[in-house]
C-alpha cells in the first residue's frame, strides 16, 4: 500500500474521533497497526489509540499505549494531519500520561514524565488558535497548576 492510501485510512479513523465514535476509531487504528507495522505513521496511530482510550475514560489503557510509543518510537516525528502539532510523538505521549495521572489523582507518578518533557524544550509544540507556540511542557505545567486549584 502506498502512503496516500495509508493516509486515507488514518483520516477515516480520525473522522470517527471527530464524531466521538471512539470504539470504532480504535478498531480502525488497530487494524492499521496490524496491516502496516512498518508505516511511517505507526507511532501516530498508537498515540491516537491512546487518545481514544483517554476520551473513553479508560486512562490505564491510554497510558499503556502512550508508553508503547515512548518505548518503541522515542525519536519518531509527529505526522500531524491537523498541521498544528510539531516535534516528537513521544513528547505528546508524556503529556497524555501526565493528564491521565492528574485525572487518576496519581500525582506522584507525574514528575518523571514532566522531567522527560523538559528535554524536548521548544522543539515539540502545538499552535493555538492565534498561531502561538505552546510546548507540550508548558501545557503540562499549566494542567498541573490547574489541578492544584481544584
Amino acid at each position: 500500500m502506498n502512503e496516500k492510501e495509508e493516509e486515507k485510512l488514518i483520516e477515516n479513523a480520525l473522522k470517527h474521533i471527530n464524531f466521538e465514535m471512539y470504539v470504532d476509531a480504535i478498531n480502525l487504528f488497530k487494524n492499521f497497526t496490524e496491516e502496516y507495522k512498518e508505516s511511517k505513521y505507526i507511532d501516530d496511530v498508537y498515540y491516537d489509540i491512546g487518545l481514544c482510550y483517554f476520551k473513553l475514560k479508560n486512562f490505564n489503557k491510554s497510558i499503556d499505549y502512550f508508553e508503547l510509543v515512548i518505548e518503541k518510537y522515542p525519536d519518531s516525528d509527529i505526522d500531524s494531519f491537523s498541521k498544528r502539532e510539531f516535534g516528537k510523538t513521544a513528547a505528546k505521549c508524556h503529556l497524555g500520561i501526565i493528564n491521565c495521572y492528574l485525572i487518576l489523582n496519581q500525582k506522584d507518578k507525574i514528575q518523571y514524565h514532566l522531567d522527560s518533557l523538559k528535554k524536548y524544550n521548544k522543539s515539540s509544540y502545538v499552535l493555538d488558535n492565534l498561531e502561538n507556540k505552546l510546548t507540550f511542557y508548558e501545557i503540562a505545567k499549566k494542567n498541573i497548576d490547574s489541578s492544584k486549584e481544584c
